[in-house]
């Protein structure tokens, strides 16, 4: 290291970007954007439940909803009709006026078997009666729109004077 004197080597080198703490900032800026995604999942939970709901019994459609949290997209069946999560779900044992000790010998079965809720959506075992194919069917969807909403951040925070557009012509 001809030329260095030894104070200047024991000091090191000191290297500043122009605009670097801009970068940094709005790589902050994105990072927090990505991790907001509470108004995708609202959305993305109201596709899983229209899905749902296409597939499902006309008269238990309405016990379908959805249900968003900051985290994820969901939707959840609620007991209205009270006969709602036993036909998507199934049962183990008997329930209302077919658990009484009359009918315990019958043979007929008032839902289909219990298929637990464990399920993942995108899984082909345990899945809900009804609604578990409409639902597995819209994972790829769900998968694009979450690719698409994490492209739209991103081209916002590369391209705010464009508005997030990644070219002039979108």
């Amino acid at each position: 290291m001809a030329g260095i004197s030894a104070t200047q080597r024991r000091r090191g080198v000191r290297v500043e970007v122009e605009g670097l703490e801009d970068f940094e900032k709005d790589l902050r800026k994105f990072k927090r954007d990505i991790e907001a995604l509470e108004r995708f999942y609202v959305k993305a939970s109201g596709y899983l439940r229209d899905r749902a709901r296409a597939a499902a019994p006309t008269k238990l459609t309405g016990s379908i909803r959805r249900l968003p949290s900051r985290d994820a997209a969901a939707i959840n069946i609620v007991r209205s009709p009270p006969r709602a999560l036993g036909v998507f779900m199934g049962a183990k044992r008997r329930f209302g006026w077919y658990a009484q000790p009359k009918y315990a010998q019958s043979v007929g079965r008032q839902f289909p078997k219990w298929v637990g809720n464990q399920w993942e959506p995108g899984m082909s075992s345990g899945k809900p009666y009804h609604i578990g194919s409409a639902i597995n069917a819209a994972v790829p969807k769900i998968m694009d729109m979450f690719a698409d909403e994490i492209e739209r951040k991103a081209g916002i925070a590369a391209f705010p004077e464009k508005g997030g557009r990644l070219s002039d012509h979108g």
